[in-house]
């Protein structure tokens, strides 16, 4: 519960300061003939984002418990419903979909069971796979990415 707390008064800093939308601004934006959805967020980088995360094996594992630290508190056992709809799990917030896809790309799991959205091994395998092949898979944590510095504003 804390966790959650703790992102909420993060989040609203950020409200205060303007460099986030409020939460009913990004749905009106996202809104097509009065019917609202989900704001899309593109996996991609924007030109005026720098990627500050060292592109070394280091960098790398201080990027993961960092993005850990801030999506779980690195708590194994968490299942958040998330703005889209679907639920992220474990210690990265992995979607189902977005964790089976990768496993599978890197040969590490054929199928993912749920025993393995909770594993922080495998999230954590995973997560040093996807920074290793590039550093804009950040974009897969993006909030998270932001609010520790590992993706600035400029």
């Amino acid at each position: 519960m804390a966790f959650l707390f703790g992102q909420l008064n993060r989040f609203q800093e950020r409200l205060k300061k303007g460099s986030l939308l409020p939460l009913k601004a990004a749905y009106a934006q996202s809104t097509d003939k009065g019917k609202e959805t989900a704001p899309q967020v593109k996996n991609r980088p924007k030109k005026d984002h720098i990627i500050t995360m060292v592109r070394t094996v280091a960098g790398i594992e201080k990027a993961i418990i960092t993005l850990s630290e801030c999506e779980s508190e690195r708590t194994a056992k968490i299942k958040v419903l998330d703005i889209n709809g679907k639920y992220s799990y474990g210690i990265l917030q992995f979607q189902r979909q977005t964790l089976e896809n990768y496993t599978k790309k890197y040969g590490l799991r054929d199928k993912i069971t749920n025993e393995d959205l909770y594993n922080p091994h495998l999230a954590y395998t995973t997560a040093k796979f996807m920074l290793t092949e590039s550093s804009k898979n950040l974009y897969h944590w993006v909030n998270c990415a932001k609010l520790t510095g590992l993706i600035v504003e400029v």
